[in-house]
């Protein structure tokens, strides 16, 4: 949505529609229409609410439609100030945060044709699962108000794509809307996030919100580095909540360029890779379409003898609860999700005994283990 100069023109233009302009008060008989008139920019419709959020719309006298001021205004990104005193409406813009491409409010820069972007500091960073009384101590009590009222708005990225959010609870992915409930502000279940899965929070000055995830997938690299092109081949094995965004289809080979990862020569062919990815451009389903790789590392990888293992459990946090000792060392999981069959998932049994091969993610978690291959 545009956030020009010309936003508060037309804004005041559709709200001021055919009014005289009048050098003092005075009261008008008149017939009010009410349609359930809507107004829909760029193909969305708005919600207009008022100072105290009653919802409004847009009336007819004589044949003029208006359009309340603030209702109009505010859903359009704009603040609204009521002067009664001297019967003024204040009216300023609120822009759109600059993002990144993982979708992280902050400030582009360029210098000598080059740009450069600060993410600013969110209000809490986890790499592991987090509780709702985390997260509402994160962002305040007034924030989780004014969300709780419509007041303000969150915004939710998965590694980089937008997602929807609305009040609904089934679309609402962090229980935000209802944060503001006593049960959910004390809750001190670990069910948000994950182990291993990167959950930023952030908060403007205006009180929105915004959720940025960043999932780790892992890959096994499928060719020798190409000293002449510069060029490797890694093969997806498994992706996040969202599916393997990289290749379209688990199993699908990517060729990397060194021209975009500096530590490509240092890889084998064989070895297993941790990869993040910017999936910003995509549109529509994901599940057809790719996203662009960022990040490419060496995984750690663990083999060793299983003494002990735990499988998920039921409920949110269930999924935590699960490990496997090798070689005396506990691992938990990390969130990734396993998407080919001998990359064994959290609710499988292992063989007590037997040697196995974990693979870690960044943060020590598994993220595959291999057995009896």
């Amino acid at each position: 949505m545009k956030r020009t100069a010309k936003w508060i023109a037309a804004a005041l233009a559709l709200c001021l529609l055919a009014t005289p302009v009048l050098a003092s008060s005075r009261t008008v008989n008149a017939i009010l229409t009410y349609r359930d008139i809507s107004i829909a920019v760029d193909g969305e419709e708005l919600a207009m609410t008022d100072v105290n959020g009653n919802d409004v719309e847009p009336l007819i006298i004589d044949d003029t439609t208006y359009v309340p001021v603030r209702g109009f205004l505010e859903a359009v990104n704009y603040t609204v100030d009521w002067n009664d005193s001297t019967n003024v409406i204040s009216v300023e813009s609120r822009p759109d945060a600059a993002r990144d491409g993982l979708g992280r409010p902050g400030t582009w820069t360029y210098v000598d044709g080059q740009a450069s972007f600060v993410a600013d500091e969110p209000v809490a960073r986890y790499t592991a699962s987090f509780s709702m009384a985390d997260a509402f101590q994160a962002i305040g009590e007034d924030v989780a108000l004014a969300l709780q009222n419509g007041e303000s708005t969150m915004t939710y990225y998965e590694d980089g794509i937008k997602l929807g959010w609305t009040a609904d609870a089934n679309e609402d992915h962090f229980g935000f809307t209802s944060l503001y409930a006593e049960e959910n502000r004390t809750n001190t279940a670990a069910s948000l996030g994950g182990p291993g899965r990167v959950s930023e929070i952030y908060v403007d000055e205006y009180n929105n919100v915004t959720l940025v995830i960043k999932n780790t997938y892992l890959a096994q690299v499928s060719s020798d580095y190409d000293a002449a092109n510069g060029t490797l081949s890694i093969t997806m094995l498994a992706g996040g909540d969202k599916g393997t965004l990289v290749t379209n289809a688990v199993g699908g080979t990517v060729t990397v360029s060194s021209k975009n990862f500096s530590n490509l020569s240092t890889l084998s062919n064989g070895d297993y890779v941790l990869v993040n990815v910017d999936g910003s451009g995509i549109a529509g389903d994901a599940e057809t379409q790719s996203a662009v790789i960022t990040a490419i590392s060496a995984a750690e990888t663990v083999t060793g003898t299983v003494s002990a293992y735990t499988q998920a459990e039921a409920g949110p946090s269930g999924a935590d609860k699960a490990n496997i000792t090798v070689n005396d060392t506990t691992y938990r999981y990390g969130y990734s999700k396993i998407l080919i069959s001998s990359l064994v998932p959290r609710q499988s049994t292992f063989e007590i005994g037997a040697e196995a091969t974990l693979v870690l993610d960044a943060y020590n978690n598994v993220i595959a283990v291999f057995q009896g291959e």
